[in-house]
């Protein structure tokens, strides 16, 4: 099984918040990971930007912006 190390960058910096994360979902605005024991954690105002199987590294985008520009895109579609 693949477990991800998830990196977090705001555009000038990154770090990591999250280790053995094994599911991500983009849900309003915001990503929820939840790692091998099943816990979760939310990311808000974040986007899924790079995964890399290989590596096991997944980062997110997360700026106040996004928020409101994927509620935007989900209400539309």
């Amino acid at each position: 099984m693949c477990e991800f190390k998830v990196l977090v960058s705001d555009g000038k910096s990154s770090s990591v918040v999250a280790t053995d994360i094994v599911y991500a979902e983009q849900v309003e605005g915001r990503v929820i990971l939840r790692d091998i024991l099943g816990v979760s954690l939310e990311v808000d105002s974040a986007v899924i930007s790079y995964v890399n199987v290989n590596s096991q590294q997944m980062k997110l985008l997360s700026l106040p912006i996004l928020a409101s520009f994927l509620r935007f895109v989900e209400q539309y579609t």
